[in-house]
């Protein structure tokens, strides 16, 4: 956490402002394609589990430097609590295009393309048993975002291949560009 915190205010500081940066919140998601791991945790640490979906998460994207007009380097941070409801941590580093709507109900779109570190919790099991643990990895993870007035949704759709199977998740979470 300390880390996390640490990042968050070296992004906020007075170097950081003069570029735009974006404020995420929320974090809601659905587990379209399920594999065992929801099972796996029922029969082996609790008959009650569901995946959590409301994930509220924080975060910050820092758009530190401009390509073009349409296309921006960014950082990112995000927090939240995972669809075990632990926690999970990420900071990824990538590319976004913006694409502008005219004529339209939104002002924009834009796709958005880090390479992502993430810590989050994951279930290691065996026949007999079956436990929480960390894991840490490095990922790919586009996403859109669709803004109006600075407001925004990002929505993302995420497949995951694992020991326990295939799933297919889909995110969104709320922003707001300043």
């Amino acid at each position: 956490m300390g880390k996390f915190a640490a990042l968050l205010m070296l992004m906020l500081s007075s170097t950081a402002s003069a570029m735009d940066f974006e404020v995420k919140i929320g974090g809601w998601s659905d587990h379209l394609k399920k594999n065992d791991t929801e099972s796996i945790i029922q029969e082996f640490i609790d008959p009650d589990f569901e995946y959590n979906e409301n994930h509220k998460g924080y975060g910050i994207k820092w758009y530190f430097y401009e390509l073009t007009p349409k296309w921006q380097i960014n950082v990112e941070l995000w927090r939240m609590k995972d669809s075990h409801d632990m926690d999970y941590n990420s900071i990824g580093i990538g590319v976004t295009r913006d694409f502008p709507l005219e004529d339209s109900f939104l002002d924009k779109i834009s796709l958005s393309m880090p390479i992502t570190y993430v810590d989050r919790s994951d279930i290691l099991y065996s026949d007999t048993s079956a436990e929480f643990i960390r894991k840490d990895f490095v990922h790919f993870m586009p996403y859109l975002s669709f803004y109006k007035k600075g407001f925004h949704l990002d929505a993302t759709v995420l497949p995951h291949d694992t020991n326990t199977g295939f799933s297919i998740t889909a995110f969104v979470r709320l922003g707001y560009r300043f």
